[in-house]
């Protein structure tokens, strides 16, 4: 780690005078932004996995039927999506908190809500 690190730190600099969207500071800063959002996706993917009460999982649709490359895409793809997700949601809680606070109790209501109907 420390020396990525240190290649990205020498990157930087050579690229101090590109636009900001271009300069490799950024992939660390998403990787950090990546990194604060672990618990949504691993909730993201347990939903897509297993389910929730108001839909199937994964595991339930395919039932275990796949070989190895199809596992290997289906993980992929829940990979990209949760992390795409979760990316979402740190975007939304920063740029509108009080929105964001908002929507996060409106959807742990929801959830209750469903939960508590389902049999």
């Amino acid at each position: 780690f420390a020396a990525l690190c240190a290649l990205e730190s020498l990157w930087a600099r050579r690229c101090a005078g590109l636009p900001i969207a271009a300069r490799p500071g950024n992939a660390m800063g998403l990787l950090q932004r990546v990194g604060q959002e672990t618990l949504v996706i691993y909730v993201i993917h347990l939903l897509v996995l297993y389910g929730s009460p108001i839909s199937p999982g994964l595991n339930t649709l395919l039932g275990g039927g796949l070989n190895l490359r199809g596992a290997s895409i289906v993980a992929a793809l829940v990979l990209l999506i949760s992390t795409a997700i979760a990316l979402l949601w740190s975007y939304g809680r920063r740029r509108w908190p009080t929105r964001f606070r908002s929507f996060r109790y409106a959807l742990a209501a929801l959830v209750l809500f469903v939960a508590l109907i389902k049999p």
